[in-house]
């Protein structure tokens, strides 16, 4: 089993979807769920 630490993060508005691309990129080993109210092309 790796010992890394890996994170999740539950994004329910599109500025919390920035803000995890932000932390997503300086952090790869993050797990991202999305629960999205509408279907939006721009977030797929």
């Amino acid at each position: 089993m790796s010992d890394k630490k890996k994170s999740l993060v539950i994004c329910f508005t599109p500025l919390q979807m920035l803000i995890a691309e932000k932390i997503i990129a300086q952090q790869p080993s993050v797990d991202l769920i999305v629960i999205a109210l509408n279907n939006s092309d721009k977030y797929k």
